[in-house]
């Protein structure tokens, strides 16, 4: 679980998690059941790297990246023809080809690092309640932070629409008064404003699913173990919370309080309703929607549950309808540690492994019949399947890398 620790907050309290999951025994992948989807998937290129400087300016706020790599890596979402990457190191989003040519860049371009706040200036703020954050990072950055922090995003994921984009964005820029630039959720026309989702208390949002349509966006947050859906309502976006799991400011607490406590794992989870049950999570991570419901990696329990979300039978959206356990009744491997996954338009599931770093594909029932990438997936975190489902994109934060993955019948 490597890539949470490398997230901001996930360093103190995801890796600790990730601990206490239990190993589990697995058989490699067989040549027949590899062969049972009907489908081949083969390695069709890979791009990004690790991102090189474009000039020698030693302000973070002047410095600037050549296009095409990365500093972390994050979300992927592919298109008809494009595929859009974050960049949880650079406030950029880059656009590519599927034969990874570059074709665009989104956001100011500059590094995270000496441009944005650090955790521990977003714990300050807590630490002292009098002196509010503008005030202190202000006082920190000077007169870049206050003429262009509105330029800056961190977005963990994203998903591209026709007519603008979905980003999940760790930015915390803004003062009190504009409350939805604090790990928020929102959209973004290409031609007009900001259409933020006012979900109080957010914290760190990973991962973001849509439907075909992209009328209803969902998304999972493991540092709060939490669960959102959201859909317009005319010229609203309305949220609902799907579980508890634990407010920022109680876990910006909790940090404060017990980040060095031996018992500090323990507690968090208690505190961010993480568990064992079914409707409970550990490390929530990936999502997809489909067919009405809304399919979770539940990473920390080696498991998938399948919820309720049809907007249709209010009284159940929430409900588990289904949980997916890494070996079925007769022992059978499915998956190891699911981190994340896409579903394509006939219901089969295509789930990025943590552990056995590979591909497994499930079908409707959720029975294995496929796998690819082993070998070569080596520290994966996000994957995506193009419109058509005959094309497959891998985040991987090893070497800062988009792997491309091609199907044929």
């Amino acid at each position: 679980m490597r890539r949470i620790a490398q997230q901001l907050a996930l360093v103190l309290c995801g890796c600790a998690l990730a601990g206490c999951i239990e190993r589990l025994d697995y058989e490699p992948a067989t040549a027949s059941t590899a062969n049972q989807s009907g489908q081949r998937w083969e390695l069709a290129g890979e791009f990004g790297g690790d991102a090189l400087p474009a000039n020698n300016a030693v302000d973070p706020w002047e410095r600037r990246f050549q296009p095409g790599g990365f500093k972390l890596v994050s979300g992927v979402c592919a298109t008809d023809d494009e595929v859009w990457v974050c960049d949880l190191g650079i406030s950029r989003i880059q656009i590519f080809s599927f034969d990874g040519t570059w074709i665009r860049s989104i956001g100011a371009g500059v590094p995270i690092e000496g441009t944005l706040p650090t955790l521990q200036e977003t714990l300050d703020e807590f630490n002292d309640p009098g002196i509010e954050r503008e005030e202190r990072w202000e006082a920190t950055h000077g007169e870049p932070w206050r003429s262009r922090r509105f330029e800056l995003f961190r977005i963990a994921d994203v998903i591209a629409t026709d007519d603008g984009y979905w980003a999940a964005d760790w930015a915390r820029t803004s003062s009190y008064g504009d409350a939805w630039r604090d790990f928020q959720v929102y959209f973004k026309p290409f031609n007009g404003d900001y259409e933020p989702v006012e979900i109080h208390g957010m914290c760190f949002p990973e991962y973001l699913a849509a439907t075909p349509s992209r009328s209803d966006v969902a998304v999972s947050s493991s540092t709060t173990t939490a669960l959102w859906t959201m859909y317009r309502d005319g010229g609203m976006w309305k949220q609902t919370q799907l579980n508890p799991g634990i407010a920022f400011a109680r876990y910006m607490l909790l940090n404060q309080a017990m980040s060095d406590s031996p018992d500090y794992t323990n507690i968090y989870a208690r505190q961010a309703g993480a568990g064992r049950d079914a409707g409970e999570f550990f490390l929530n991570s990936g999502i997809a929607i489909a067919f009405r419901k809304l399919l979770v990696c539940d990473t920390g329990n080696r498991r998938l549950q399948v919820v309720n979300i049809d907007r249709s039978r209010p009284e159940s959206q929430g409900e588990i309808a289904r949980v997916i356990h890494a070996r079925d009744n007769q022992g059978r491997m499915r998956f190891a540690a699911p981190l994340d996954i896409d579903v394509d338009s006939t219901g089969r599931s295509f789930i990025l492994d943590a552990e056995r770093h590979e591909v497994a594909i499930l079908d409707t029932e959720f029975n294995r019949i496929g796998s690819f990438g082993k070998g070569r997936l080596l520290e994966p975190y996000a994957i995506d399947l193009s419109d058509d489902g005959l094309h497959c994109f891998i985040s991987d934060r090893r070497f800062n890398k988009v792997l491309h993955y091609a199907r044929s019948e």
